[in-house]
């Protein structure tokens, strides 16, 4: 697993190979074979190794925790984890067709965590499940789009964005761009305020049920 995790590193999971693999550890292909007949049953076994890995850095939560503290403090740590380790967030995000039973389990253990904390705060479970999975969905496609725009080496990203295009027909967006504002909403800015505002929404949902 530590050489493979390494060579995917180092190049990329589409690279990483049988023979590559038995290379860099020195031994015979048919070495390799042995424990996995094919890339496939690796890319399972990274991907249960990636599960544990992300589950034993994400924060706990006792049940006395504010419920937005709870989500706000949840995913921010899970984007951090996700923008740390590309090869975890490539398994986990990009490939999951290599879930699993042992890997789902994992993934799915703090949704249960989840759903419970919110429905003990008051919101029915059926709601509790829609705001897991709303947040869950925004983090993760802010976390995927970064990531292409970093593979692409996106232009939008560096100093080439002043002579991307004419500005002075935007003015409004001419103003930002000169004064460094990024607009592909990547930011870690861009992220908490995505974040504040979808809690802050709940909040009212669960103020509105209350009062209803």
């Amino acid at each position: 697993m530590r050489g493979a995790y390494e060579i995917a590193r180092e190049v990329s999971l589409d690279q990483l190979s049988m023979s590559t693999l038995s290379e860099r550890l020195g031994v015979g292909v048919t070495s390799i074979y042995w424990y996995f007949r094919k890339k496939e049953d690796l890319l399972h076994a990274m991907t249960e190794v990636a599960a544990a890995n992300l589950a034993e850095r994400m924060p706990q939560f006792a049940r006395s925790v504010p419920w937005p503290t709870m989500l706000h403090d949840y995913f921010t740590a899970y984007r951090r984890i996700h923008q740390e380790d590309e090869v975890l967030s490539d398994l986990l995000l990009a490939r999951v067709s290599t879930y699993s039973r042992q890997t789902t389990t994992q993934v799915f253990l703090p949704v249960e965590a989840i759903v419970e904390h919110l429905t003990d705060a008051g919101f029915s479970p059926e709601l509790a499940l829609q705001i897991f999975n709303t947040i869950s969905t925004y983090t993760r496609g802010a976390i995927v789009y970064k990531r292409i725009l970093g593979l692409n080496a996106a232009a939008i990203l560096d100093e080439r964005r002043h002579r991307m295009a004419d500005w002075t027909v935007m003015p409004l967006l001419e103003g930002l761009v000169a004064a460094g504002h990024s607009l592909t909403g990547t930011t870690d800015d861009d992220f908490e305020f995505a974040l504040s505002c979808l809690i802050s929404g709940f909040e009212q949902i669960l103020a509105r049920n209350a009062s209803a």
